[in-house]
């Protein structure tokens, strides 16, 4: 990790003392649900992980003066690398997970990139994102979605979905359960889709753009306040 990385003994091993001397590279303290990086809420600034704490990794970018956003103080600026690693008290920097790429839904490991791919396939679908979100009475993350569509044909699109991604191969366990059709998709900072979109700005239509599906195999029904409280 950084010019300190390497060692004999673990690969991301550099012992205690290049804890000390790195000024490259850092772990931030992040929220593994929303994968986005929580700020000192008296400074704005970001935290450093703890030890044992995942954390996103960033970088230092200490040539170009344009590039200013100022993560730990005013004027620094540093390379998001959407990774999670964890730094152990002894030294060893180890990988959490590649922030977005997979979750777990009743014990099932479900590849963001897979369910894109099967998606994309789709007619009508210009863009999607996909992403775990933690649902109360359920093991594991249910794979929610936001998708764009060519055409405004929602309910026709919602519909024939399941059955699409059948034909596509999609495994049934990866099969999207919530999901959002909206006019377009966000992005953060790394220039990558913003993951937390759903969570942030909640299920109620008034609330945010778009409209919202459960999808239970053939069976889809549209989401609004009071069908998310009766439903989860």
């Amino acid at each position: 990790m950084g010019k300190s990385a390497g060692g004999t003994v673990k690969a991301g091993f550099y012992g205690l003392i290049g804890k000390f001397m790195e000024n490259v590279t850092f772990l931030v303290g992040t929220d593994t649900l929303t994968e986005e990086e929580f700020p000192d809420p008296k400074t704005g600034f970001y935290i450093e992980a703890k030890p044992d704490e995942p954390g996103e990794c960033i970088g230092g970018i200490y040539d170009r003066e344009v590039l200013i956003k100022g993560d730990f103080a005013k004027g620094d600026c540093f390379w998001h690398m959407s990774n999670m690693l964890v730094h152990e008290p002894s030294g060893w920097i180890h990988s959490h997970n590649r922030m977005g790429d997979t979750f777990r839904w009743k014990g099932e490991e479900i590849s963001v990139g897979e369910v894109r791919d099967h998606t994309s396939k789709l007619p009508d679908v210009q863009d999607a994102v996909f992403y775990g979100v933690k649902l109360a009475s359920y093991d594991g993350q249910a794979d929610a979605a936001s998708i764009t569509l060519m055409s405004g044909a929602d309910e026709a699109f919602m519909r024939g979905l399941y059955k699409g991604l059948k034909k596509t191969g999609l495994p049934g366990y990866a099969m999207p359960r919530l999901v959002k059709i909206t006019k377009e998709i966000d992005a953060n900072a790394t220039f990558m889709k913003a993951k937390g979109e759903l969570l942030k700005k909640g299920w109620d239509e008034s609330m945010t753009s778009g409209k919202l599906f459960w999808v239970n195999g053939l069976d889809c029904q549209r989401l609004d306040r009071n069908s998310w409280s009766t439903t989860f």
